[in-house]
């Protein structure tokens, strides 16, 4: 599934936190025909976007309720979700700060903890500096 495709539907996830709108059945329908189309394409893992990170470190505003509808529907096509967290280096994500990574970790530790059959997540920062080596600070805290 493309990053936009991705996006597209945590859009619409987060609308709801936002008081934009709500996600309705028949959004409940989209999702499921594209899970089908994934499922029927043999794709077996999907991306969906939560970024860029807030600059404190937290993740952006996600609806638990819809996470779990998302996660619903991925389970009766067998398709893990792995979030895609982070943002952009020195921006929107700043390791280097001890600050942001403690916030960064703890929004990590909420979302596994909050909706444990998320496959895990997918830490994206860029561009990441090749001599740059906090990133694997973050990855040990």
């Amino acid at each position: 599934m493309s990053a936009f495709a991705q996006r597209n539907i945590v859009n619409e996830l987060q609308k709801s936190k936002a008081g934009e709108g709500t996600v309705t059945i028949h959004q409940d329908e989209k999702i499921s025909a594209l899970f089908k189309k994934l499922s029927d394409n043999k794709i077996s893992t999907v991306y969906p976007h939560l970024c860029p990170a807030e600059l404190n470190g937290n993740f952006a505003p996600y609806d638990s309720v819809q996470v779990e509808r998302f996660l619903d529907i991925a389970a009766q096509y067998n398709i893990k979700v792995i979030p895609w967290i982070g943002g952009v280096f020195e921006e929107s994500a700043r390791p280097a700060d001890e600050k942001w990574r403690k916030n960064f970790v703890a929004s990590v530790d909420e979302l596994l903890k909050n909706h444990p059959r998320l496959a895990g997540v997918q830490v994206n920062i860029e561009p990441w500096p090749s001599d740059e080596v906090v990133f694997l600070k973050l990855l040990d805290e």
